[in-house]
């Protein structure tokens, strides 16, 4: 399988997870997906991107955002997809799998993430959730990525998904992320 058939396909991509899952887990997971003629990849990526980003992403392809947008993917997919997704994340959020540092060990962070032509859409999930709260983030990504494509100022830029206290998603452009959290003025 090449670059351009993942790309092209509905495909989930997990990056720097692959040891978290048993062979039986995968498989698993695999089935679970091809009834929903969506794929899953896994790879693990190691070099200077690592230096910078020290979590696991999840990827969806730009094929299965089409589909979402579009209200193409049948219901029984829907619920396999979602159900597949939170499977990940609580495996990811509840494995032994650490970042070490010099000075911590931590769990590693989830970026749920779908690249538009537009830009990224980053979604970044600290703990395990439900079925609810994933169709909650795949809802804020389908209106984000509606949002970003509807804005043709808007090339090459992020759009940020960040969880409120209420359990609520807030669709958020770096800019006003960085703001919101006083990283600039």
């Amino acid at each position: 399988m090449d670059f351009d058939e993942l790309r092209d396909s509905a495909t989930i991509l997990v990056i720097n997870g692959t040891r978290l899952f048993t062979q039986e887990e995968r498989h698993k997971l695999d089935e679970s997906l091809k009834k929903a003629s969506i794929r899953l990849f896994m790879v693990e990526q190691r070099g200077i991107q690592n230096s910078i980003f020290n979590g696991i992403q999840v990827i969806l392809s730009n094929e299965l955002l089409g589909l979402l947008i579009n209200g193409l993917l049948m219901p029984a997919a829907y619920d396999g997809l979602k159900q597949s997704l939170v499977f990940i994340i609580k495996k990811i959020r509840t494995g032994n799998f650490r970042i070490v540092t010099p000075n911590e060990i931590n769990v590693p962070n989830i970026v749920l993430k779908v690249n538009t032509s537009n830009g990224e859409i980053v979604a970044s999930i600290s703990k395990v959730i439900s079925e609810e709260q994933i169709e909650k983030y795949i809802d804020s990504m389908i209106e984000a990525a509606n949002a970003v494509n509807d804005d043709e100022t808007n090339t090459g830029g992020y759009t940020i998904l960040e969880e409120c206290a209420d359990g609520s998603i807030e669709i958020l452009s770096l800019k006003s992320y960085l703001k919101k959290h006083n990283k600039i003025d």
